[in-house]
């Protein structure tokens, strides 16, 4: 039996670990309400006053406003604003010489991205933009958590070994199987990056003898985009310049507080 709850000032209140899929919200006053790390999919919002909300690292994959596709939307301007997003957008993921095309762009993106991270203060690469973001370096001990999954997971198909010095997204936090993954949360930037480079080779070494039919090996992702290693490869690129745009406005942020 459901349970409704009406005219109750739950003004201020936390709800956190709730599931509440499925429930029916009406005539209920969320202004000012701050949701984070929810799953909001599917839902459907009808006479609803949305002026002034703002939404930030969200999947909006299929999101519609009066009958507007939302995300396309929003990529196109994405794509305006920074053109790289085309250049690392591998268009045919099984078609090896479009994989090397842009495993070469995606080199000089990253290179040019750490030689900024050297050239920037200790401080600077540790500072956080705000109370629960990622500063520029955890982006990259991010990138160094996630090339070690896919390689792991879903290239390889093995349990590890995982990287101490990796940082996990919040949703795999506290899960057992990624026990070690940050147990050496280590602050000096060379450490990070040759960890990253370790990682990296695996991949380079993978990519300039890629076939065809490797690139439609399949993996254990349940993901469309990710059934094989083509799909894997791609979304590789496409990760790794969304942090690396996070870590350019972590540290642009943290410079504007000097």
């Amino acid at each position: 039996m459901s349970e409704s709850t009406q005219e109750r000032n739950q003004k201020g209140r936390s709800f956190v670990g709730l599931s509440l899929a499925g429930a029916r919200f009406e005539d209920v006053n969320l202004g000012g309400a701050s949701f984070e790390n929810v799953n909001m999919g599917d839902c459907t919002i009808r006479n609803a006053n949305l002026s002034g909300a703002s939404i930030a690292d969200a999947n909006l994959t299929g999101m519609t406003i009066y009958g507007i596709r939302i995300d396309r939307l929003i990529e196109a301007e994405l794509d305006r604003r920074d053109p790289e997003r085309c250049r690392l957008r591998m268009e045919n993921p099984h078609d090896p010489a479009c994989v090397r095309r842009v495993r070469a762009r995606t080199m000089v993106v990253r290179e040019a991205f750490i030689a900024m991270l050297r050239s920037t203060d200790a401080t600077m690469l540790t500072t956080r933009p705000a109370e629960r973001a990622w500063s520029a370096l955890e982006c990259v001990r991010h990138l160094v958590f996630t090339l070690n999954y896919y390689l792991n997971k879903e290239i390889s198909r093995s349990d590890g070994p995982w990287s101490p010095v990796g940082l996990l997204p919040g949703f795999l936090v506290g899960q057992d199987e990624f026990a070690t993954v940050g147990s050496d949360p280590d602050a000096d930037l060379e450490t990070v990056l040759a960890e990253w480079e370790r990682l990296d080779r695996q991949v380079a070494t993978l990519i300039a003898g890629i076939t065809a039919t490797e690139l439609l090996r399949g993996t254990s992702a349940s993901s469309a985009d990710l059934v094989d290693v083509g799909g894997v490869l791609r979304l590789f690129a496409e990760h790794e310049l969304l942090h690396i745009r996070q870590a350019e406005r972590a540290l642009a942020a943290a410079s504007s507080r000097c």
